[in-house]
């Protein structure tokens, strides 16, 4: 009997010897699957990540070239009005097209013509008890406004202040075309945020006024909101060239922001951005609090000399989830086949090796 039990315990030992070196190989296995699965679908997730940014860049570019042409068009109106004589020039003409381009641009919010005194028909004097909008103590400054549904002229008194017409005074000073920085419009009843694509007019080497397309920047914040799979784990964020958040596809409350108050460690991708360069970094997301991977694409701005960064932010969880539910799987059916196999060895041990020995030890005994 006690030979029996010696026997038995050796059968159990080697099916449990068996079954560990299973164990290890399989859990093993599925550790290096699990790890190139990971670094594999990181590549995949991030080079599709890229072109998703890459494209959308691309559209907003678009969106941006649109406006600045509508400048141009505006500015060519200006021109054929200046290449006439003071007496053929013609301020209604020029009022009639700045009211057209505006109504064929649905980017713009308004679109203006703002000349110094008396350059551009020498007939302010003339125009000094006008009442309407588009002059101010005769100057003539038409601006068309669509903020209202309708477009009409607005009369801009701002004008005439120096704190607040910085998209009139830098374009007259630096004497070249502006992007000017994101900010929240005028309107007391419903402020949307803008930008400005500011242009001067030139004549014979001297600025003589400048042109403003204002630009409300709220559709950026549109689109990315409806980029498919936007979730706490993956969005995207749209900066200006100073850092100050346009759009944000998750969280519009961050708008108007600088993420380089809260994130400074990013600044060199803003660097990188304004030549032209794509970057990458793993970084805790100040939204969601998580460790993301940021990947930069600059939205180049070429006619306007500046580049905005289109970000996506995804969560490293983000990247892992098909592997993660993958590995999950895998250890199942491992923890199935390694279970199936002991109990396939323990009854193969017990049947060939246990149950002989106990029949020799009862026979020996006999």
């Amino acid at each position: 009997m006690h030979m029996s039990k010696q026997k038995i315990g050796i059968g159990f030992k080697l099916t449990l010897l068996v079954s560990s070196l299973l164990l290890i190989a399989f859990i093993s296995k599925g550790g290096y699957d699990s790890f190139y699965r990971y670094s594999d679908e990181m590549e995949k997730q991030t080079k599709t990540l890229k072109t998703e940014n890459l494209a959308l860049a691309q559209e907003l570019d678009g969106i941006f070239s649109k406006t600045f042409q509508t400048t141009l068009d505006l500015l060519g109106a200006v021109e054929y009005e200046l290449s006439l004589k003071e007496e053929e020039r013609s301020r209604e003409r020029l009022e009639f097209s700045t009211k057209k381009l505006l109504e064929y641009n649905e980017f713009l919010s308004g679109l203006g013509v703002f000349f110094e005194r008396n350059v551009f028909d020498g007939r302010d004097e003339e125009f000094t008890n006008s009442t309407s909008k588009t002059h101010i103590d005769g100057r003539f400054i038409p601006y068309a406004d669509r903020s209202t549904g309708a477009i009409s002229f607005r009369c801009v008194v701002a004008i005439n202040d120096d704190s607040k017409n910085e998209w009139y005074r830098r374009a007259f000073r630096e004497k070249k075309t502006i992007l000017l920085s994101p900010y929240l419009s005028s309107a007391e009843n419903k402020k949307t945020l803008h930008t400005t694509i500011a242009m001067p007019i030139m004549r014979s080497g001297e600025c003589i006024g400048v042109l403003n397309a204002d630009i409300d920047a709220g559709f950026i914040q549109e689109i990315l909101e409806k980029v498919p799979s936007t979730s706490s784990d993956n969005f995207k964020v749209v900066y200006a060239d100073n850092g100050v958040v346009v759009a944000n596809g998750l969280d519009d409350s961050t708008i108007m922001k600088n993420v380089l108050e809260y994130i400074p460690s990013i600044k060199p991708h803003f660097e990188l951005a304004a030549k032209g360069e794509g970057s990458s970094q793993v970084i805790t997301a100040q939204t969601t609090g998580q460790s993301s991977k940021f990947i930069f694409e600059p939205i180049i701005l070429e006619e306007l000399g500046v580049n905005w960064l289109l970000v996506s932010i995804s969560s490293v969880s983000f990247f892992v989830k098909e592997p993660r539910r993958e590995l999950i799987s895998t250890a199942i059916q491992y923890f199935l086949i390694v279970f199936s196999l002991i109990v396939i060895l323990y009854f193969s041990v017990r049947t060939m090796v246990s149950i002989p020995l106990q029949k020799t030890a009862d026979a020996l005994k006999d």
